[in-house]
């Protein structure tokens, strides 16, 4: 059977008694270049080699190398090098010593913020050279990330955790007061607030958008829930909002809906969800 691409990307190397390569040299070349990933620095043989041994030790017991080798990622998956995060202080202890960040804790930092992931090969090679902390260079890979669609992480991670979004969720209206309320419609009314600060963050419009933007994203069933007419189909698709009555997320049904309680509108949970949310005054 075909192997997938991952297998094969992991296991370039087998024992091959021909050319005299063992089942330890094997892994040797295996684990190296994944650790690099996993752990997301610089890694030296003397690193991997507990690894290596422990898969060299796997196929003595009788097991096959490929299933040595999952033995050996699992031990490296499971190491507090690829669990956390790890940041190099030398002086974590005094709050008037500042230094800057390594150019791999950079990497890491800039790859879980916009990616929710770790960092590509083009960021560890910048990284490498010791180049990525350069501000021309950062500009760049900046933009470079936002294209990417991985940096659609940013919207369901960070904006959803902003505005709070995920609360929606779990928040049920009265069925008596709401009978159209349903998942569906829970889902689309999340879907228009994603899209909307998408839309923001790659047209690189002013943040005052956010708050002022005279346009939103609805599909047929949406539309008519607030009442807009001419939008049919289920995809959805953006619209300019005519007149004064609405204008950015704080307008959208999702805030409005997490704002409020389950048979009525609550002043107190609207102005919480402001000074907390928007101005940054819990």
């Amino acid at each position: 059977a075909d192997l997938p691409a991952s297998h094969r990307q992991l296991i370039r190397f087998v024992p091959d008694k021909d050319k005299q390569r063992s089942p330890l040299d094997a892994a040797r070349r295996n684990l190296l270049p994944f650790l690099r990933r996993a752990f997301r620095h610089p890694v030296s043989k003397e690193d991997c080699e507990p690894f290596a041994q422990l898969v060299s030790a796997t196929v003595k017991e009788g097991e096959s190398f490929t299933t040595a080798m999952q033995v050996g990622v699992q031990a490296i998956l499971v190491s507090p090098h690829f669990l956390f995060r790890v940041e190099q202080d030398r002086q974590p202890d005094n709050p008037d010593q500042h230094h800057r960040l390594s150019d791999f804790e950079l990497a890491t930092r800039l790859s879980y913020f916009l990616w929710s992931s770790m960092p590509d090969e083009e960021l560890l090679t910048l990284a490498e050279k010791d180049q990525l902390h350069r501000a021309d260079v950062l500009e760049k890979q900046v933009e470079r990330m936002l294209r990417d669609k991985r940096a659609v992480a940013l919207v369901d991670n960070f904006a959803s955790q902003w505005l709070n979004l995920r609360i929606l969720d779990e928040l049920v209206p009265d069925p008596k007061l709401f009978p159209q309320f349903n998942d569906r419609l829970r889902s689309e009314m999340q879907t228009e607030t994603r899209m909307f600060f998408d839309s923001v963050l790659r047209d690189n419009r002013s943040i005052v958008d956010l708050l002022d933007g005279r346009f939103t994203f609805v599909n047929e069933s949406l539309a008519k829930f607030y009442g807009i007419e001419g939008v049919q189909g289920e995809e959805f698709r953006r619209i300019d909002l005519p007149g004064d009555r609405r204008a950015g997320v704080l307008t959208h049904a999702s805030i409005l809906t997490l704002t409020s309680n389950s048979d009525r509108t609550s002043p107190v949970k609207r102005g919480k969800w402001i000074l907390e949310n928007i101005l940054d005054m819990p």
